[in-house]
């Protein structure tokens, strides 16, 4: 059986009257179980702060989840979300073995293997963190960069400038952004690229926010979708969604969504 995401099953009369009117009402939105019905439309993501997240006990939420949640609602459709490394999301959706790609950013790469839902659903600004103390001047010039170390998470996308000047930049690949603070930290790179969310959300959790600064002006401005693999060519499974998407931002739904998490649309 299939449970709706969040919370800890317990086995009261209640519960189970509850989760059977739930199954009955077709709204469905699973984590973490197995596959089996063809109509369970598998969406994965990572963790990209109030966007996606799982807990500790595995369930997931954000305001992707919210959206997810919403559209089972109001279309019956059947998701099922899962929580992978970035890069390993990436691949599963250039190899066709999910339906549905959580908050990409889109780009010519991406465009290649994604087709992307007609409507974003947030906004992200790109910007450098860097240690207070350092003398690295930014001025919104990527090209006066080219004598600092600057550290980039492997298969984020920075724009297309940032992207044209790579080989031109001394970058060093993570693979998770909140490891970045602690590199910085320790001296062992002067900038850290990314998203102002993450940098926020990160400052704040790890506690650095005295000893790190988001360097102003942002050098890109994005928008993050769903994405559905090119090579599944779900042209139902796309049509459904996006009318379903239409309809939270016509009616502004959406925005109220957004503006719960403080997120831009």
């Amino acid at each position: 059986m299939f449970f709706p995401i969040g919370g800890q099953i317990r086995h009261t009369w209640h519960l189970r009257a509850r989760i059977l009117f739930i199954l009955f009402a077709g709204f469905l939105l699973t984590t973490g179980t197995t596959r089996a019905d063809d109509n369970i439309y598998k969406f994965a993501g990572t963790t990209f702060p109030l966007i996606f997240e799982q807990d500790d006990h595995g369930n997931h939420f954000g305001l992707a989840v919210d959206i997810l949640r919403e559209i089972s609602q109001n279309t019956g459709m059947t998701f099922k979300t899962l929580h992978y490394p970035w890069a390993r999301a990436l691949a599963a959706a250039r190899g066709g073995t999910i339906d549905g790609l959580i908050g990409p950013y889109w780009s010519e790469e991406r465009a290649d293997y994604l087709d992307f839902s007609t409507h974003h659903f947030y906004s992200d600004r790109m910007v450098f963190v860097s240690r207070r103390t350092s003398t690295v001047t930014w001025t919104g010039d990527l090209r006066k960069l080219a004598k600092e170390r600057i550290l980039a998470v492997r298969g984020w996308d920075y724009g297309p400038e940032f992207n044209t000047l790579r080989r031109q930049l001394r970058l060093t690949l993570i693979p998770r952004f909140d490891l970045g603070p602690g590199m910085l930290i320790a001296d062992r790179a002067d900038l850290l690229a990314g998203n102002e969310r993450n940098a926020l959300f990160e400052l704040k959790r790890q506690g650095l926010g005295d000893r790190l600064a988001i360097l102003h002006p942002a050098f890109h401005q994005t928008h993050g979708y769903f994405g559905f693999p090119k090579v599944k060519n779900d042209k139902v499974l796309q049509a459904r969604f996006n009318k379903a998407l239409e309809a939270l931002w016509t009616s502004g739904k959406l925005s109220a969504m957004s503006a719960r998490y403080q997120l831009a649309l």
